[in-house]
C-alpha cells in the first residue's frame, strides 16, 4: 500500500467511524490477534504503558503516549491495561473525583495533563500492520 492508498483509507475510517470506541468494542477489535503481534498508531507515536481518566472528558479513559517506543506497543500490553482499568472499576479524575470504568467508557490516546488528545477510531491490519486508527480530537 503506498502513501496516497493508505490516506484514502484512513479518510474512509474516519469518515464511515461513529466516533472513539468504547473500551468493550477496542477489546472486541483487539481480541482479533495474538497478544504477542505489534502495533502501529496511526499518529506515530508510541504506548507509554500507563493509562487514567482523559483531561478532556474525565469520564472518559486514556492511554497515554509518548515520542519513543518503550516495547509496550503489542496487542497484549494494550489489552493488559484495558483488563486493569476494567478490573480496577474506578478512576480519579484528573482533577479528582472517582469515575466509573466499564466496557462502555471511551477510550483516547493521550498524553498525561493534556486536554487535546486522539480518538481511538478503528483497530485494523493493513498489508500485515496492525494499526489503531486514531483521529485528533
Amino acid at each position: 500500500m503506498n502513501i496516497r492508498e493508505f490516506f484514502k483509507m484512513y479518510t474512509e475510517i474516519k469518515d464511515n467511524s461513529n466516533g472513539r470506541l468504547e473500551i468493550g468494542e477496542l477489546l472486541d477489535k483487539l481480541n482479533q490477534f495474538n497478544d504477542d503481534d505489534k502495533i502501529e498508531f496511526s499518529n506515530g507515536k508510541y504506548f507509554e504503558g500507563h493509562y487514567g481518566s482523559y483531561r478532556g472528558y474525565y469520564s472518559d479513559l486514556y492511554l497515554e503516549f509518548c515520542e519513543e517506543d518503550k516495547g509496550f506497543n503489542t496487542v497484549g500490553f494494550i489489552k493488559e491495561a484495558l483488563h486493569d482499568a476494567l478490573s480496577n472499576g474506578t478512576m480519579q479524575g484528573y482533577k479528582g473525583g472517582d469515575f466509573p470504568i466499564d466496557e462502555n467508557t471511551f477510550t483516547w490516546f493521550a498524553e498525561y495533563g493534556r486536554g487535546e488528545g486522539y480518538e481511538i477510531i478503528d483497530v485494523r491490519k493493513i498489508d500485515g500492520i496492525i494499526f489503531v486508527i486514531v483521529d485528533k480530537e
